[in-house]
């Protein structure tokens, strides 16, 4: 009796202390993509498999709250490698296309890809190396220190990458750089982006002196999309902009209050944007709530990433603010991506915006992802007793 008793105060105190403010937040953005996912129109039920999708997250998030960030921090290295398992299976077993990035296919057609797991994978693993530097009382002093990291971020950014899928690949680095930023000192994380800088001028520098070399790296729809990005949208769109061009021409027709939910005159209604309900969801609803619709979605996230922020200042534990700060720069990274890819000032990555875009793997993620930080929250303290 007295260990139940103690079992269900555990249960109501870490229920208690769960951040409704974020809770609401994602309930909120589950509605507005029912909303966006339904005006694009697909035919194919996928509004519907979204609030299931949503079910699921919101059930894996409640659960994940519940597992004591000791055993998440135990578990981080063995959840790494099981993540490369899973892409490195992905990488053997299944053919290589050109544009579509690789994933497994499980019963009933679902698609799953590793590499929005490993994305969260690899930030347990970055946060509970430096943890483990901080809590030594040896943290990193030079860049020669920092190689065991660097080699953490760098098998996952290649087997991301050859999928081909340098979009996440740009995630997982952004999520890498946000976490070295809150747990390095300004000298050397001056190296550190320094030495970044350049390598990203030597892969620019090899298109001008090494092509050949420079095409291995960077495929050529890739290349195409970095190229259309950089020029003026016209019209009649050209190939390479013909899904900008129109996600410009969509989001520009909803005005200031917008063109109307469902409306048949809605272009992205009739289809005219490409992947309207996935990478170009925002077009969607840009179109459908106009300004005004697009303003309320930009406060929700404000409002999301705000609490996600005041939640990391007040972890005591290196390990939970580490991974905590990496979980936010991907989030804010893919929001900031997505949503500029669409209106012209980003290039197309095929980066989905969170908890909006229709999709399964990525809307479980980062619904774990919430769970992790919630938990970490909830035990906030270097002493917890919930």
């Amino acid at each position: 009796m007295a260990e139940q008793k103690r079992a269900k105060t555990s249960i109501w105190r870490t229920v208690s202390h769960i951040d409704l403010t974020t809770i609401l937040s994602l309930l909120i953005l589950a509605a507005l993509s029912y909303a966006s996912i339904l005006g694009a129109h697909t035919g194919g039920g996928e509004a519907w498999k979204q609030l299931l999708w949503f079910a699921l997250g919101m059930a894996v998030l409640f659960a994940t709250v519940f597992i004591d960030d000791t055993l998440v921090y135990r578990a981080s290295y063995p959840l790494y490698v099981v993540g490369l398992l899973l892409l490195l299976i992905l990488f053997v077993t299944v053919p290589k296309t050109e544009e579509v990035i690789r994933s497994f296919t499980l019963p009933g057609g679902v698609k799953f890809q590793p590499a929005e797991i490993m994305k969260v994978f690899a930030a347990l693993a970055f946060a509970r190396w430096l943890a483990d530097r901080e809590e030594k009382g040896v943290p990193p002093r030079s860049v020669r220190d920092l190689v065991p990291l660097f080699t953490l971020w760098g098998v996952p950014f290649v087997l991301i990458a050859v999928q081909p899928d340098l979009g996440t690949a740009i995630v997982l680095t952004v999520l890498f750089a946000s976490i070295l930023f809150v747990a390095l000192d300004r000298k050397l994380l001056a190296k550190v982006f320094l030495l970044g800088g350049l390598g990203v001028g030597g892969v620019v520098g090899l298109y001008f002196f090494a092509p050949q070399v420079f095409f291995k790296i960077v495929k050529e729809y890739q290349w195409r999309r970095i190229t259309a990005f950089l020029q003026e949208p016209t019209f009649p769109a050209s190939d390479e902009q013909f899904q900008l061009v129109n996600s410009l021409l969509a989001i520009g027709s909803g005005g200031v209050w917008g063109k109307g939910w469902l409306s048949e005159a809605n272009l992205t209604y009739n289809h005219w944007v490409p992947e309207a309900h996935t990478d170009f969801v925002f077009s969607v609803y840009g179109e459908s709530f106009g300004f005004v619709g697009a303003a309320f979605l930009l406060v929700v996230y404000f409002l999301l990433f705000y609490r996600v922020v005041q939640m990391s200042l007040e972890m005591e534990k290196p390990f939970a603010r580490y991974a905590t700060t990496g979980f936010l720069g991907m989030l804010v990274f893919q929001v900031f991506e997505n949503i500029g890819m669409t209106v012209g000032i980003m290039p197309i990555t095929g980066i989905t915006l969170p908890f909006l875009s229709y999709g399964g793997s990525s809307l479980v993620t980062n619904f774990f992802t919430m769970g992790l930080i919630l938990g970490f929250y909830v035990r906030r303290k270097r002493l917890s007793f919930v």
